[in-house]
């Protein structure tokens, strides 16, 4: 899968295949949260502040593509908040109602080998692991090949891939998912590789989900302290790159992203902040970012 938009059409069902594959062991505990990388699926997004700091960017759908005129019929609202996994990795975090009903991660660049950086997902799988590595680890299985129309550079040229992936659903015909919501996964190969790892909730697990509707996942401004954006990252080196990441998805003008002039540390009600004074090369105009950075400040 390239790092460019695609736009998925047809299917070839004379390629599907159904196998049950037989792990040496449970990949997880019947009773267990349906939980990957320190995110629980049906979860509050509010939860995910405390525990992965706050995102990259927020993006909301189908908002976000009706100017482009791609909006799917009937595509229910939704939000997507995407987090670093360091390198070029994400994990993007599909939110409704207030509530996590996706995840995926991410590698815009093939891996070359399986990830050990990230953690495998419920059923043993990393990004960077091969087809046959993958049917190794999981119990059922459907392989498709699908057209797809791939945007390349500025979507000037319009190319036509084959896209191999492994889709599947999980639920209480899986014993070690009993009881569980029911959740589909799909893997994306590209190269011969995962590049991505999808769960997500079905339509019907997310019509099940208990309660009223919760607060979305927001963004912080980080305009100052009280808006300061949460860096939660585990060092100063990663901690600092990921301030330089965060600011490469908030361009200034359209595709112009902000310049750094000045930093500065800050302390402010017991907490440590990193102050970016970034300017735009186009417009010339400047302003502060604030970055709470007491997570990791004199490590």
């Amino acid at each position: 899968m390239n790092s460019v938009p695609r736009i998925l059409t047809g299917t070839l069902p004379a390629l599907a295949l159904f196998a049950t594959i037989w792990a040496g062991e449970p990949a997880r505990a019947a009773d267990a949260p349906m939980t990957w990388l320190g995110v629980t699926l049906g979860a509050p997004v509010s939860s995910l502040r405390e525990i992965k700091g706050d995102p990259m960017v927020v993006t909301g759908y189908p908002d976000v593509l009706v100017a482009s005129g791609a909006t799917p019929p009937g595509m229910a609202p939704q939000r997507k908040a995407r987090y670093w996994l360091g390198a070029s990795m994400s994990l993007i975090v599909t939110e409704r109602r207030g509530r996590v009903v996706g995840l995926d991660a991410y590698a815009p660049e093939v891996p070359d080998s399986p990830v050990t950086s990230v953690a495998p997902d419920p059923l043993g799988a990393r990004l960077g692991q091969k087809l046959e590595e993958i049917t190794t680890q999981i119990m059922l299985f459907r392989r498709k090949l699908r057209d797809a129309h791939v945007e390349v550079g500025r979507g000037v040229d319009v190319v036509v891939e084959r896209v191999p992936e492994l889709v599947f659903t999980l639920g209480d015909h899986n014993l070690e998912f009993a009881g569980l919501p029911e959740v589909t996964v799909r893997y994306e190969f590209e190269a011969g590789r995962v590049n991505s790892i999808q769960w997500n909730l079905t339509p019907s697990a997310i019509d099940a989900l208990a309660g009223e509707d919760l607060p979305p996942i927001s963004e912080a401004s980080g305009e100052g302290f009280a808006t300061a954006i949460l860096d939660a990252q585990p060092d100063e080196t990663t901690g600092v790159r990921w301030e330089y990441i965060y600011l490469a998805f908030h361009t200034c003008d359209k595709d112009t992203s902000w310049k750094p002039k000045g930093q500065a540390l800050a302390s402010n009600g017991g907490r440590r902040y990193d102050i970016l004074h970034v300017v735009c090369p186009t417009t010339k105009a400047e302003r502060d970012f604030f970055f709470d950075i007491t997570p990791y400040f004199g490590k």
